[in-house]
C-alpha cells in the first residue's frame, strides 16, 4: 500500500515482487478505508512532481491483474 500511495517510495519491478507473494492480501483495506488498488488511482492532490503520480498510477494494471488472478483462485477452491 505505501509503494503504491508514494510513487517515490517504490517502481513497478518493486510492486512485480510484492505481487509475486501468492499469501499477499491484495484487497486488504487500511484504517481510512483504502486499497492498494484505490491508492494507486487516487490523484495525488498537492503533489507538485507529476512524475509521482504516474509512477504510483502505473502500478494500477499489475493490482489489477493480482486481484483478477485471486479472485480466479478463489472460485476454483
Amino acid at each position: 500500500m505505501k509503494a503504491c500511495d508514494d510513487g517515490s517510495e517504490g517502481c513497478p519491478a518493486v510492486i512485480k515482487l510484492i505481487l509475486s507473494v501468492p499469501e499477499i492480501e491484495i484487497d486488504r483495506v487500511e484504517s481510512e478505508g483504502e486499497t492498494a488498488l484505490s491508492l494507486a488511482k487516487a490523484p495525488k492532490w498537492g503533489w507538485e512532481e507529476e512524475e509521482r503520480y504516474q509512477r504510483s498510477f502505473s502500478f494500477v494494471p499489475l493490482l489489477e491483474e493480482k486481484a483478477r488472478q485471486q479472485a480466479i483462485d478463489a472460485a476454483a477452491k
